[in-house]
């Protein structure tokens, strides 16, 4: 009698150790996108912020500098001012990471477009964006040549696709007029995707000097320079703010199998 009343308590309880981890399992915050309706992320799964940008005629425009600013919950800033990429038909994006935090991020998107833009690449390699060329290591280091007449308009957008999430990347530019190493910012496996405004009156060229402690890979390393006054560009299309969300689950227990249900 005293063994069977044992076997019962410890089905008892592994029962209910059971149940509490599926419960802490489906009980995962989400996080939410809004950009033409939700898109839901796991903290650490990749996420994207998109916008377009049209003309006064509603045409779309695929020369614009857009400037992307992201809160955490608690009003400091995620992301300062990051310059998005170009797609197509006037479409730009930023792409991120998941943080963990839960609560709602406001974020705010300006674009301007000139009429003269171009971009730059490092003499080592164009580095275009999912060109299948990577370059990978704990240092590296490119230059960018600037061509005569370029004014100090110019802004330098780095993508990593692989960074360690326990060495974050330092960002360093060589200041020709002093020839120091001036720190950029830092790379993190958040926030993959970078970009800083460049004076190339004391960087020129541009040199870029990136190091971990363990290796990372750089996907793209452009530099977007233009020299007439800009235009504020207001037809925006998408932007929004990002949701950590914590998804509530019932569980109805049934003869034959569970029943899980979520509850809006």
């Amino acid at each position: 009698m005293i063994k069977k009343i044992l076997i019962a308590v410890f089905l008892l309880i592994l029962s209910s150790f059971l149940i509490w981890q599926l419960y802490k399992f489906l009980y995962t915050p989400r996080i939410v996108f809004g950009a033409k309706g939700f898109t839901e992320y796991s903290p650490g799964s990749p996420g994207k912020v998109f916008v377009q940008v049209l003309d006064n005629y509603f045409s779309p425009v695929n020369n614009a500098i857009c400037k992307l600013t992201v809160y955490y919950p608690n009003g400091t800033k995620f992301i300062n001012n990051v310059t998005m990429l170009p797609f197509e038909n006037g479409l730009y994006y930023w792409d991120f990471v998941a943080p963990d935090v839960q609560g709602v991020y406001m974020t705010t998107i300006s674009c301007t477009y000139p009429s003269d833009l171009i971009v730059l690449t490092p003499s080592q390699s164009q580095l275009w964006y999912k060109d299948s060329v990577t370059y990978s290591g704990t240092s590296v280091k490119f230059t960018i040549p600037i061509p005569s007449g370029v004014s100090n308009n110019a802004e330098l957008i780095i993508y990593f696709t692989a960074i360690d999430s326990a060495n974050p990347v330092t960002i360093q530019i060589n200041n020709t007029a002093t020839n120091q190493w001036e720190t950029l910012g830092t790379a993190t496996v958040n926030t993959p995707q970078l970009s800083f405004t460049i004076d190339l009156s004391i960087h020129n060229p541009v040199t870029v000097r990136m190091t971990a402690g363990k290796s990372f890979s750089v996907d793209l390393l452009n530099l977007y320079a233009y020299q007439n006054a800009t235009v504020v560009q207001t037809n925006l299309r998408g932007g929004g703010e990002i949701h950590v969300e914590v998804k509530k689950v019932a569980i109805t227990p049934d003869e034959n199998t569970p029943e899980i249900r979520t509850i809006s």
